[in-house]
Formats: C-alpha cells, sequence, structure tokens
C-alpha cells in the first residue's frame, strides 16, 4: 500500500510539473517575443521620422534617401551592408531582405490659383512586401494626411495680403514604413497547442502576407509592423 501511495504522489508530481513548465515556457518565450517586437517598432519608427526629416529638407533624394534609410535600420537590416566604396557586399542577397519590408515616400504639393486642391507626387519607395494592411500615402484618403492638414495645402485667396492668394504651407512629407516580424520563438506554435488554444489551428498573430508559405517573408502568424511620419 506505502508503495502504491509513493507513486501516486510522483505520478502527481509529474504532471503537476509539466503543467507548470509549459506556464513558464509560455511566459519565457512570451518575454523574448514581445521584447523583440517592441525592438522592431522602434527601429521602424526611428526610420520613419529619420525619412521624412530628410525628404522634407531635401537633405537627400531619390535611390540615395532610400539606401541611408535602408542602412539605418539595424537589427532589422533592410539594405545589405555596404564595403568601403559604398556599394553592397558581394554575398548578400538583397532581394531576401526586400521581401521583409516596404517603405513608402510621398510629397504633396500645396494647391495653386490654377489647381486649388493640393496634388501627390509618385511615391518613393523600396522593399516588396505586400499583404493586408500595406498600402502607399497614395493610396491614402487625402494621401495619408489628416483633413486639417490637408487644408493648410489648399489654395485660399484669403491668405495672401498682396490679394495673389497662397496655401499656409507649400509642401508636406509622409513616410510609412512597414515590417513583417517573423516569431524568433515557438511561442506562437505553443499556444495554438492544447491546454491553451486547441487544436494547433488558431490565428495568433495578425498578418497575412500575401506569399504565407514562403520562409523568408513568414507564416499567417507573423507581425505587421507599421508605423508613418507627416513632416
Amino acid at each position: 500500500m506505502g508503495k502504491q501511495i509513493l507513486r501516486s504522489e510522483k505520478g502527481m508530481a509529474s504532471v503537476e510539473f509539466a503543467g507548470v513548465a509549459v506556464v513558464l515556457m509560455a511566459l519565457a518565450f512570451g518575454i523574448v517575443e514581445f521584447g523583440s517586437l517592441i525592438r522592431a517598432q522602434a527601429v521602424v519608427t526611428n526610420v520613419t521620422r529619420e525619412g521624412g526629416s530628410l525628404a522634407s529638407r531635401d537633405l537627400k533624394n531619390g535611390e540615395a534617401l532610400l539606401t541611408v534609410l535602408e542602412q539605418s535600420t539595424w537589427p532589422l537590416n533592410f539594405g545589405c551592408p555596404l564595403n568601403d566604396e559604398g556599394q553592397p557586399e558581394a554575398n548578400c542577397d538583397q532581394s531576401a531582405l526586400d521581401r521583409k519590408f516596404k517603405l513608402y515616400i510621398t510629397k504633396i504639393n500645396a494647391g495653386s490659383s490654377q489647381s486649388p486642391s493640393p496634388t501627390c507626387e509618385a511615391s518613393l519607395e523600396s522593399g516588396t512586401l505586400t499583404g493586408t494592411g500595406i498600402s502607399s500615402p497614395n493610396e491614402d484618403s487625402h494621401c495619408g494626411l489628416t483633413p486639417e492638414l490637408w487644408k493648410t495645402l489648399e489654395y485660399n485667396e484669403n491668405y495672401s495680403h498682396s490679394g495673389l492668394g497662397t496655401s499656409l504651407l507649400s509642401q508636406l512629407t509622409v513616410v510609412k514604413v512597414y515590417y513583417n516580424h517573423h516569431p524568433i520563438t515557438p511561442l506562437a506554435t505553443l499556444l495554438k497547442t492544447a491546454p491553451y488554444l486547441g487544436d494547433g489551428n488558431a490565428r495568433i498573430l495578425n498578418f497575412s502576407s500575401t506569399q504565407p508559405d514562403n520562409p523568408e517573408i513568414g507564416s499567417e502568424d507573423s507581425f505587421l509592423v507599421g508605423s508613418k511620419a507627416i513632416f
């Protein structure tokens, strides 16, 4: 009888340990995963602000501006490292990096007496990431501006003392950056199993790329990190 009780207690202890271990594992993975997600959001937000600042002041333009922004995304690494001659390293596949991000820069010019409404330039862009939630400023209402900021670019004949008319602002720049954050831990897989969310088919994270089976982009259980800045 005593041996049977001892074996029963050992069995219960094993079951209890297994349950606690799964919870502790989920907590540990969660700390690591959300830490990496917060870091990714901080990098994307910083790049967005830098892009808006540089573009609005015309400090960099065109491909040079895109290269500067791609090089400022460590540790997400949107662009291949450059060698001493300013060229991408030969052993780096830029096309693979392009598939994990999308960057848009659009300038909105003020209206004039001939055309009172503001006009949006074609977006300068890099990266090839596509999917639900990704859109260029040109596809958004008012080119990504709020209605209030849009009005500051509209031509109004009453804004000038000379009577010739003008707008409150001459130009605004909208920068949007998207990054596909793929989990670095098995947290999503773990949470989809019992006793959490069941049979493994639950959706945990929010982003579905247009190529969900491409491992370089990530599965459906990835997270779309985005940021927008207006300068």
